[in-house]
């Protein structure tokens, strides 16, 4: 992935194929990134929105993920990545200065927990600005 970026990209961004976007995502997360240059890397979080007529399993999934949701959104920098929306700098991939690519590399259990361990073992920051919120139906 990060080998196939352009060098003259700054950012790689990771977004799960069914995350809808608002019109200005991709800026918006880039401007935070910029805008705090003590973090690391930008996240998102989910918020459910079940469709009428959803059936039980999709409430309990709902429930589920509720936690998610006061954990992203109480303050702007968590320790927490949702696999769904991860900005990352293209620099840090390529050179692997982090070890993200060689801990993805070695399989496990999930990418955006993968980078959460690597962000808190390295105390490297995770920015989540309150208007990273993506419905998902």
């Amino acid at each position: 992935m990060a080998q196939r970026a352009n060098p003259k990209h700054k950012w790689i961004l990771c977004l799960d194929d069914d995350v809808l976007l608002h019109p200005t995502t991709l800026n918006d997360l880039v401007a935070a990134a910029e805008a705090d240059p003590t973090s690391f890397m930008v996240t998102g979080y989910p918020f459910d929105v079940p469709e009428a007529g959803a059936s039980l399993l999709t409430y309990c999934c709902l429930v589920y993920h509720l936690p998610l949701v006061i954990a992203f959104s109480v303050r702007q920098r968590t320790s927490f990545v949702w696999g769904g929306c991860m900005l990352l700098p293209l620099a840090d991939l390529r050179s692997d200065a982090n070890g993200i690519m060689h801990s993805w590399s070695q399989g496990g259990y999930s990418d955006d927990l993968t980078v959460a361990s690597v962000c808190s073992e390295r105390g490297l920051q995770i920015l989540c600005p309150s208007f990273a919120i993506f419905p998902q139906w």
